[in-house]
């Protein structure tokens, strides 16, 4: 979770900085606006942890008790184990990029439609591209420390 938690930090300025510069060039526009970003960003850390954590909750058992006597883990505990890290590793994989693409790019569209930056097809794309770059990026990280 403390890994999650700041790579979601860490990637949401990221792709916010970027976007504010890309348009607005000044970071006090960014700066006034780090309150919600990262108020969305507790909100999604925190409603994804509460899943990760009931998602693995029962394979967190098993692998405490793998610590004390590994000999005594079935083949069977082993597979659901094997799937709940499957599990969390897509739920982070989504998670990640809905929130990157949803957060960012709602954002940016409401601007767009509000006129307060430019409606450039180029420029809309290319948000679009680094949101979903950054929520891979992230989701790869996360998924990696999942594993290890």
């Amino acid at each position: 979770m403390t890994d999650f938690f700041i790579a979601a930090f860490l990637g949401c300025s990221y792709a916010s900085w970027f976007q504010n510069m890309y348009f607005h060039g000044t970071p006090e526009a960014f700066f006034q606006k780090v309150p919600v970003i990262f108020g969305g960003v507790v909100a999604i850390v925190v409603l994804g942890g509460i899943r990760i954590k009931l998602l693995t909750k029962d394979a967190d058992s098993i692998l405490n008790r793998a610590k004390q006597d590994p000999k005594s883990i079935t083949e069977k505990e082993k597979n659901h184990v094997a799937l709940t890290i499957k599990r969390a590793s897509t739920f982070t994989l989504w998670i990640d990029i809905i929130s990157f693409i949803g957060v960012n790019g709602s954002i940016f569209l409401v601007k767009v439609f509000k006129q307060t930056i430019p409606a450039d097809p180029y420029r809309i794309v290319q948000v679009f591209v680094h949101c979903l770059s950054c929520g891979l990026l992230n989701s790869m990280y996360t998924v990696y420390v999942f594993q290890a």
